[in-house]
């Protein structure tokens, strides 16, 4: 392999190492202006041209310095795994359930009722927890995070009006936060975790 092939390889390596390291750490663009610095930094003397035997020695020492700065990351890195971890596990075994919903309260107290009486499961209500200073969004996650199972029930709430070139039609959705809640648990639980609950024409589908 020559140095230029080695170059072109060592650049689709940096490409994935860089991008893990913007998916891995909070502190991204910290850790990614630290990484460019020992890594990829060149210096180049205007006029020289190095032989190719420089230029492989060149290309080893990067590869060495890649290395050498991942392996500052091995504790951090293990640290956050142990947490994800152990966030898991307490997720499965909570017997706790989320339940969406959105403006029909019978519907609401129907699976609520359901869940408590047949499966002796308790349920995470959004609206009866107590803010205590949290927004909503706040509030919602830390709740959120406590159950192990959600259940989304869709119900036509909002009236949507629209036109389609000259036509002008209506139909219901549901509420706005139930869609918002539902994608966040299918990211966080999987969709096997997850129920849906659909009711049309006035009756429950469950």
């Amino acid at each position: 392999m020559s140095y230029y092939d080695g170059e072109n390889e060592f650049d689709k390596l940096n490409l994935k190492v860089t991008s893990f390291i913007r998916n891995a750490f909070d502190s991204a663009d910290e850790k990614l202006q630290d990484y460019n610095s020992n890594v990829n930094f060149l210096f180049e003397v205007v006029g020289s041209k190095k032989t190719e035997e420089e230029q492989q020695k060149d290309y080893l020492d990067r590869l060495n310095s890649m290395k050498n700065f991942l392996e500052t990351y091995q504790e951090e890195l293990g640290m956050l795994l142990d947490n994800n971890q152990a966030e898991i596990e307490t997720e499965r075994k909570s017997d706790e359930v989320f339940i969406i919903h959105g403006h029909d309260r019978a519907t609401l107290l129907d699976l609520e009722r359901m869940l408590k009486q047949r499966w002796s499961l308790k349920t995470i209500i959004l609206m009866d927890k107590p803010g205590r200073g949290r927004t909503i969004i706040e509030k919602f996650e830390e709740e959120a995070k406590k159950a192990s199972y959600a259940f989304a029930i869709l119900t036509p709430d909002d009236m949507i009006r629209s036109r389609d070139n000259s036509t002008e039609y209506e139909y219901l959705q549901p509420r706005p936060n139930v869609i918002f809640e539902l994608g966040w648990f299918y990211g966080k639980l999987g969709r096997a975790r997850v129920c849906i609950l659909h009711k049309e024409g006035g009756r429950n589908t469950f």
